[in-house]
């Protein structure tokens, strides 16, 4: 976790830079940090499926008003994220703000993987973890919104969605939610019933995947915390 504690250290100190201390990041284990007065999380809200592994939160007046949730699937070595803000600071672009964070401080987590042999100077030997971080974010993009964010903030790829962006032109940079909404109507327009019928992803989320391993992302979602800071409203 000292990567991790690395990371949250530079962005807790740009933050309190930009707020005078009156804002600041925790991160940590969900069950942990739920149990801390005033904590708005998704899982506390809507309480279905499985408990995440870790909460980010953003503190004010030792309340997280706004969290970002992480579940992590080793087996893919994939994160799944789930963010709650609470109504009275909603529209400071904290959501957007924490989304940055969270990518950047997953990108460091590690996760179990088989032990390999080390030998030291002596000869002796000892069975140690092979380190293995998580690699990438995947999201199922319900609406066009989330879908316009995942994208043009942290270049968020997929198949389908790149070749529409690839054929008409379009940098992820300049994407419009417009352009989003006319890529959903499209997509099924020229599907028939009888394909609708057989097709299991019809009416499904877009699969959207941010990939930790691309220098050009964990530059742009650097960027983006940075400059989601100069524009987000301090209590």
């Amino acid at each position: 976790m000292e990567a991790t504690k690395s990371t949250l250290a530079t962005l807790n100190a740009l933050l309190q830079q930009k707020c005078g201390g009156a804002l600041s990041l925790s991160f940590g284990k969900f069950t942990r940090m739920v149990q801390q007065t005033a904590v708005s999380a998704y899982s506390i809200s809507e309480p279905q499926g499985s408990v995440p592994q870790y909460l980010l939160c953003l503190m004010y007046a030792n309340r997280c008003i706004s969290s970002i949730e992480l579940r992590i699937a080793p087996a893919t070595r994939s994160v799944e994220i789930s963010s709650k803000t609470h109504p009275n600071y909603e529209g400071r672009r904290y959501n957007l703000l924490l989304r940055a964070a969270a990518i950047l401080i997953a990108s460091q987590i590690t996760v179990p993987s088989r032990t390999h042999t080390m030998r030291t100077r002596s000869q002796t030997s000892s069975r140690v973890p092979r380190k293995k971080y998580v690699l990438r974010l995947v999201s199922r993009a319900i609406n066009p919104v989330s879908t316009l964010v995942l994208v043009k903030y942290f270049n968020a790829v997929n198949k389908e969605f790149d070749t529409y962006l690839q054929n008409n032109g379009i940098s992820k940079a300049d994407l419009t939610l417009e352009q989003v909404r006319a890529f959903d109507d499209a997509r099924w327009d020229a599907v028939s019933d009888e394909d609708i019928e057989n097709n299991s992803d019809f009416g499904e989320p877009l699969l959207l995947t941010v990939n930790f391993n691309d220098r050009e992302t964990i530059s742009r979602v650097k960027q983006v915390y940075l400059n989601t800071l100069d524009r987000i409203m301090c209590p």
